[in-house]
C-alpha cells in the first residue's frame, strides 16, 4: 500500500491530505518490514515531515534490526529544524522507559543543531546505561559550540548537583563532560 503514496500533497484539499496522511501512517505501522523500508527509499529526497514520528514510533517496536538500520539512516538524512522537536519530543516521551539509543543515533548523525534542548540530553548521559550516555555525550559535545557561557555555567551547576545520580562505571564519563564545559567556557574569555 505504501508504494501508492508519493506525496503530491500540496495540490490537495485539507481533509484529503488529512486522510492520506492518516493513510500512510496506517501503513506505515501495518505493513510489513520490506513495505516500509521500500517506501523510506522511493521517498528518500521527497517527504513530509510526518512521517518521522510513526518512523520514531517504529524504532519503539519490536520489529527487526534492518528496518530499525534503515528508519535511522532516513531520518538522519533529515535537515529540516523541525525534526529536532520532534526527536525531541520522542526522547522526553521514552525515557528512561525504553531504550532510545536508536534516537540518539539520529540526533547525532544528522548534525542538527540540539543546543535549545540539552536538558534531556544531559538527563540521559546521567541517568542511561553508558551506551546510551556516551550517545547524549557525542550530541552535548557538537551542541557545545552554540551555547553561550551562561547556559555552559547552568549546566556546570547542573551536573555537579545531579552527580550523586551518576553510577560509578559513568564517572569518567561525567568528569569529562564537566572538563569539555570547563574547555569551553575558558575558551569563551
Amino acid at each position: 500500500m505504501l508504494r501508492y503514496f508519493k506525496l503530491g500533497m500540496e495540490n490537495r484539499d485539507e481533509k484529503t491530505v488529512k486522510e492520506r496522511q492518516r493513510m500512510i501512517v496506517h501503513s506505515l505501522m501495518n505493513d510489513s518490514d520490506d513495505k516500509i523500508i521500500t517506501f523510506l527509499h522511493g521517498v528518500k529526497e521527497n517527504y513530509e515531515l510526518f512521517i518521522i514520528e510513526p518512523l520514531l514510533d517504529l524504532l519503539m517496536t519490536e520489529r527487526s534490526l534492518l528496518l530499525k538500520k534503515h528508519i535511522v539512516e532516513f531520518i538522519s538524512n533529515a535537515k529540516e529544524k523541525d525534526v529536532v522537536s520532534i526527536l525531541v519530543k520522542h526522547l522526553k516521551k521514552n525515557f528512561p522507559h525504553k531504550n532510545v539509543g536508536d534516537m540518539l543515533t539520529i540526533c547525532w548523525q544528522s548534525r542538527l543543531d540540539f543546543s535549545g534542548s540539552l536538558d534531556v540530553f544531559f538527563e540521559i548521559l546521567v541517568d542511561g546505561d553508558y551506551q546510551t550516555s556516551i550517545e547524549a555525550f557525542t550530541v552535548i559535545e557538537s551542541a557545545m559550540m552554540n551555547l553561550n557561557r551562561e547556559e555552559i555555567e547552568q549546566r556546570l551547576d547542573w551536573l555537579k548537583i545531579s552527580s550523586h545520580r551518576v553510577i560509578s562505571n559513568k564517572q569518567s564519563l561525567i568528569h569529562e563532560m564537566e572538563n569539555l564545559l570547563d574547555r569551553t567556557r575558558s575558551e569563551m574569555l
